[in-house]
C-alpha cells in the first residue's frame, strides 16, 4: 500500500505553505503552549517568592538561636554523623572525621594559649587538613585568615601585617616552608605549626593523637563560644590590596543563599576545584558541607582534563567554577 502526498514539494515555498496552514489549523495547540509558558513564569516566581521567605526565615532562626557556625555543623553531624562530607582526589572524610579532626586543632590551639579574637593565617595548597583546621579556630573563637598561597614576599608580608595574625599554619609543600621563613624574620609572627604529608618535619598527627588533646569538644566549651562567636571575623586576603572580612551573618548568607535559593538538596553532590583560600571555595562551597550536609568535592587544581572524569567519578550534580579564580 502506498501513500500520496497531496503537496509536490518542488520548491522550498510549498514546504513553507504546508508548515504555516498546521499553524493556522492548529492555532489552538499555540495558545495552549502561550498560556503553559506564562503558567510557568508564574510558577517560577511562586517558586524563588517560596525559596525567599525560607530563606528570610531560616536566617532569623539563625540570629534568634545566636549560634555561630560550629554549632549549624554540630546539627549536620548529629544527623548524618558517617556521610561523606569531602572527596579530596583519592581521599575522603566523613561528618565524623571533619567533627574530630576540628575538635583536636580546638583543643591543641587552646592549649597554646589561643584565644577568642586571636588571628591564626592559613598559607596552605588545597588539602583536607584545611577545612578541619578552620573549622576548628572558629570552635574556639579564633579567627582564620585564608591566605593566597601564591603570595610572595613583600605580598605576602602584607597580608600576615594587616590580619595582625599571631601564628602562622603551612603545610611543607613546594617552597612554602622557605617562603614563610623569611617572612616571620620581618614580622613577629611565630609558627605554631607546620604540616606535612610525611610528616617528617613536625607531625601534627601525633600532636593531636595525644590524649590530652581530645576528640569531643566540652559541651560547656562548646555553650560558651555561642555567645562570642556571633563577632568572629574569617578574612579572606587574596592579593596585596584586597582585603575581605566575613562574619557569621555573611557566612551564612552567602552559604545558606545559595543553598535554598537554587534548591540544593543533601543528595546532591558539589565539584568545586577552586582554591580554599578563594571565596567561591573556602566560604560557598565549603558551608554548604558544614551547614547544610552537601557532599562537596575538592581538588588540588584545576584541571581542564579532568573535569568531566571527576564529574562521571564522583557523580557530580552541581559544580562552582570561577576560571578567573583558577
Amino acid at each position: 500500500m502506498t501513500f500520496s502526498f497531496p503537496i509536490d514539494f518542488n520548491s522550498r515555498l510549498d514546504f513553507y505553505i504546508l508548515i504555516i496552514s498546521l499553524l493556522l489549523h492548529f492555532k489552538w495547540v499555540l495558545r495552549l503552549l502561550f498560556q503553559l509558558s506564562r503558567l510557568r513564569k508564574l510558577f517560577d516566581w511562586l517558586l524563588a517568592l517560596v525559596r525567599y521567605i525560607t530563606l528570610k526565615w531560616k536566617i532569623r532562626q539563625i540570629k534568634s538561636r545566636n549560634v555561630g557556625l560550629p554549632s549549624l555543623f554540630q546539627d549536620v553531624y548529629r544527623k548524618h554523623p558517617d556521610k561523606i562530607a569531602f572527596h579530596f582526589e583519592e581521599d575522603k572524610w566523613t561528618f565524623r572525621d571533619l567533627e574530630n579532626y576540628s575538635n583536636k586543632i580546638a583543643n591543641y590551639f587552646r592549649s597554646q594559649g589561643v584565644k577568642h579574637g586571636d588571628c591564626v593565617a592559613l598559607y596552605m595548597e588545597n588539602r583536607l587538613e584545611y577545612i578541619g583546621i578552620w573549622l576548628g579556630l572558629c570552635k574556639l573563637g579564633a579567627v582564620p585568615a585564608l591566605m593566597n598561597n601564591n603570595l610572595r614576599l613583600k605580598s605576602l608580608k602584607h597580608c600576615i601585617a594587616i590580619v595582625n595574625s599571631i601564628s602562622i599554619i603551612t603545610s611543607q609543600e613546594g617552597q612554602v616552608v622557605s617562603i614563610v621563613e623569611i617572612i616571620t624574620t620581618l614580622l613577629s609572627t611565630s609558627i605554631i605549626l607546620q604540616i606535612e604529608k610525611n610528616f617528617s618535619y613536625l607531625s601534627f598527627d601525633i600532636i593531636t593523637s595525644e590524649h590530652r588533646f581530645q576528640a569531643n569538644l566540652i559541651d560547656s566549651f562548646l555553650r560558651s563560644l555561642i555567645a562570642s562567636l556571633k563577632g568572629c571575623k574569617i578574612p579572606l586576603t587574596p592579593s596585596l590590596v584586597l582585603f575581605f572580612l566575613f562574619p557569621n551573618v555573611r557566612c551564612f548568607l552567602t552559604a545558606i543563599a545559595s543553598n535554598i535559593m537554587i534548591g540544593f538538596k543533601e543528595s546532591d553532590i558539589l565539584y568545586c576545584p577552586l582554591p580554599l583560600y578563594h571565596m567561591a571555595a573556602g566560604i560557598q562551597a565549603s558551608c554548604q558541607a558544614l551547614c547544610a550536609g552537601v557532599t562537596v568535592v575538592l581538588r588540588s587544581k584545576f584541571s581542564a582534563s579532568n573535569y568531566w572524569k571527576d564529574c562521571i567519578k564522583y557523580k557530580v550534580t552541581l559544580y562552582i567554577l570561577d576560571l578567573s579564580g583558577v
